[in-house]
């Protein structure tokens, strides 16, 4: 029985860490076998804590080494973890291989994050989810079209309340889930698609791992965001929450467009495609 249960934890572990990493499933087989074969000339590889430091410093030497030029031949490119132009609103999507996008989407974030420090020097584009590194079709847990390199969920910006100052940081520390519900006189879909079955319409707030009370919505400047993505001719479509839409100005605007009841809020976030 304990041996079952012992392969049974292995394989579990093993479709987690493929589920969020792509590769860490990968990784952790490759440390267990050798665990195995070279048990005898290496007894100590049997320790739980030696597996964890092998797994750490393998999985370090294949993501941050070995899966970028590999992504290349995929036709993707790594997005940096934090640079002039933008950065990862948290580590967790850049140590997990989740940042990976076509050149051509990098070329355009680049272009929209110079627009953008013409006004405001400090400003940074804040990504969340992109794509994993190898293969389409391969879905990016727990997003529906995250699959082909030309998806990227983007961060509103915020400011401090009080000082009504602009700020790169978000509310939310895992970048999902903190609303910027809608107003008394607009369109609430969160009411109208949990009437209709979908009880996950919101779920992600959930998954905030805490809030910065101290921040609040910058329209402004979120707006400047969205006006530069719907006007660059390499973007397809973005997706937007319809009273956000309305409020943001950009009803008539055929490329902002609501995700549908069968996904999630798009309130806390702007999901950007690629032609």
């Amino acid at each position: 029985l304990r041996d079952i249960v012992i392969v049974l934890g292995h394989i579990l572990l093993f479709a987690v860490l493929t589920i969020l990493t792509q590769v860490g499933g990968l990784v952790w087989l490759v440390v267990i076998i050798s665990s195995k074969v070279f048990y005898v000339s290496m007894p100590f590889l049997k320790s739980l804590i030696v597996k964890l430091l092998f797994f750490i410093s393998l999985y370090c030497i294949v993501s941050f080494i070995l899966i970028p030029p590999i992504a290349k031949k995929f036709g993707r490119v790594r997005l940096p973890l934090n640079s002039a132009a933008m950065e990862s609103v948290t580590a967790f999507t850049f140590i997990a291989n989740r940042n990976y996008v076509k050149p051509k989407l990098l070329s355009s974030l680049e272009q929209i994050s110079i627009e953008l420090k013409k006004e405001n020097p400090n400003i940074k584009i804040g990504y969340l989810d992109a794509c994993f590194p190898l293969y389409n079709g391969f879905p990016l847990f727990p997003h529906l079209s995250h699959n082909d390199g030309q998806k990227i969920d983007l961060a509103f910006y915020y400011k401090e309340i009080g000082t009504n100052s602009f700020s790169n940081n978000k509310p939310a520390k895992s970048g999902y889930g903190a609303y910027v519900n809608p107003q008394v006189n607009e369109m609430d879909k969160t009411r109208e698609c949990k009437s209709k079955g979908n009880l996950i319409y919101d779920f992600s707030k959930y998954l905030t791992f805490g809030i910065d009370e101290n921040l609040q919505f910058d329209e402004n400047e979120t707006k400047k965001l969205l006006t530069l993505l719907v006007n660059n001719q390499d973007i397809k479509k973005v997706l937007l929450e319809p009273h956000l839409k309305h409020r943001l100005g950009f009803e008539g605007n055929p490329k902002v467009r609501f995700q549908g009841c069968h996904s999630v809020r798009h309130d806390d976030h702007i999901h950007v495609e690629l032609k």
